[in-house]
């Protein structure tokens, strides 16, 4: 583990510390990390739209209790991370979703996932972390298989929840749990987070 990092107990779980993790690229990653640092370590991505804190607490406990060390973060333009702002002109959202059901580029898109899957593999060398174990979720399993492919040296095993290999012309959502994905909160204040997001997972379940 990166000894020059600094360190703060979690605000969240006195089992986890919080650190942020210059990338070298322009992006800064806010970082939780729990667990001894001589055990094999489990770096769990998390998917669109959702905070490292979706990553349930007991869940991370059972697995420190297990031996582990984990690993969870914000992505890149989520939570604490670092922000894009986009400079081009305000892109449609359902349009890029189309092009890449097709499996066309998503043109004027100011990153994609083979953006984010690299931001985890420098994110895994500013730790000095040869290899990991991976799980990710939704988006973040599609990040841990990009991952495997362009950096497979880092990934020991990948654990793959409720995800997709984004080939061309997979059937869809249903437009109810599209809609509430891209769908934003009414309000941004804490109640209005909280109960957006009740309502996201309550429709996708």
């Amino acid at each position: 583990m990166n000894s020059a990092l600094q360190y703060n107990l979690s605000p969240y779980t006195s089992f986890m510390r919080e650190t942020k993790v210059d990338l070298g690229n322009g992006i800064e990653l806010h970082v939780e990390i729990g667990g001894e640092d001589h055990h094999p370590t489990i770096v769990l991505i998390m998917g669109l739209g959702a905070q490292l804190l979706f990553w349930p607490d007991f869940f991370c406990k059972s697995l420190i209790d297990q031996g582990f060390r984990i690993i969870r973060f914000d992505n890149r333009d989520i939570g604490l991370s670092s922000k894009i702002k986009h400079q081009g002109p305000r892109l449609n959202t359902l349009k890029l979703m189309g092009r890449f059901a097709l499996g066309l580029d998503n043109r004027g898109a100011p990153y994609d996932l083979y953006d984010m899957a690299d931001d985890v593999a420098l994110l895994l060398d500013r730790l000095g972390l040869d290899e990991s174990y991976v799980i990710g979720a939704s988006m973040g399993g599609m990040i841990g298989q990009i991952l495997a492919a362009r950096h497979p040296q880092k990934v020991k095993k990948l654990g793959l929840m409720f995800t997709s290999n984004n080939q061309p012309l997979l059937p869809p959502p249903f437009p109810k749990q599209l809609f509430s994905l891209i769908g934003r909160p009414e309000s941004t204040d804490e109640e209005g987070i909280v109960s957006h997001s009740l309502k996201v997972f309550k429709i996708i379940g």
